[in-house]
């Protein structure tokens, strides 16, 4: 693994400083087991996790990048479905637990991390089949980033993304607005990053002129941060489930299905959803 970090920006060192802190809190004597079938990001992301895996397709022998690979639960997921993967991060200690959980899953042949950004890594042309990105594009510099994407892909290779984004800029004004986050608080972790736009769509267009995308998640965020109302939803309608912790996971799933539903039926109600899940295909001339 290459620690060597010296040549990052100011905004990547931020960034770097935060995640470095926060991951020894929330993994530290905690379980790192992937499951082949399910990893703990799809416990309340199920509908994200779905879509990915619905534009990756069967993984076996694919030679996989996660870009912000944070603590490595998606990488080693990718390498217990027989990809071969890099996954690169700024933060040095998310990269340790990364190497930690991927040797406690029985992966580390099939693994290869290192720290390093978005923008520049250390990777060859034409060299990767897939390169994923899980809720890390918003913390980089987008037009950069697509170089070095567009770069490192094989021809006809993957660029798929799971990203907040929202496809209204006045509803996006309206959900920053005081009144708004007095009740429903953004969630902001570092000062650099920001929620994608329709503006970086575009710019992800240009370079990856063949792009599908499906927009998620109206009111199920809502009614999940409502948290009291969130759980005597959950208490009243999976009470047959002994375990609180499966009620809650049950009851957040049916709601993103509504969404998604919803979504469906009527796909014009994109301009109110949070996320977007988005597969660009590399055309190299």
């Amino acid at each position: 693994m290459d620690h060597h970090t010296s040549s990052i920006t100011k905004k990547q060192r931020t960034e770097q400083e935060y995640y470095n802190s926060l991951v020894h809190k929330k993994w530290d004597n905690k379980s790192l087991t992937v499951d082949i079938i399910e990893p703990p990001f799809a416990w309340y992301s199920g509908d994200l996790f779905d879509a990915a895996k619905q534009y990756m397709g069967n993984l076996q022998g694919k030679t996989v990048l996660e870009i912000g690979c944070n603590n490595g639960e998606l990488s080693v997921w990718f390498a217990k479905n027989d990809a071969i993967v890099y996954g690169i991060d700024i933060s040095d200690e998310s990269i340790r637990i990364a190497e930690k959980r991927s040797k406690e899953n029985r992966t580390e042949k099939q693994t290869h991390f290192a720290v390093a950004p978005g923008e520049k890594t250390p990777y060859n042309d034409n060299f990767f089949d897939i390169v994923f990105i899980n809720v890390s594009l918003h913390h980089l510099v987008v037009n950069e980033a697509m170089r070095e994407i567009k770069r490192i892909l094989k021809p006809n290779g993957s660029f798929i993304a799971v990203e907040p984004f929202v496809f209204s800029k006045t509803i996006q004004r309206i959900r920053t607005s005081k009144l708004v986050t007095k009740l429903y608080p953004v969630r902001q972790e570092t000062p650099t990053e920001r929620i994608l736009v329709s503006d970086d769509l575009e710019l992800i267009q240009k370079s990856f002129s063949d792009i599908e995308y499906q927009p998620y998640r109206i009111f199920s965020p809502f009614i999940y941060k409502i948290q009291p109302l969130f759980t005597f939803l959950a208490n009243t309608f999976w009470k047959s489930e002994k375990d609180e912790e499966l009620r809650r996971r049950k009851a957040n799933r049916t709601f993103q299905k509504m969404d998604e539903h919803i979504l469906h039926t009527l796909p014009f109600l994109k301009f109110l959803s949070r996320y977007i899940v988005f597969r660009a295909t590399n055309h190299k001339i």
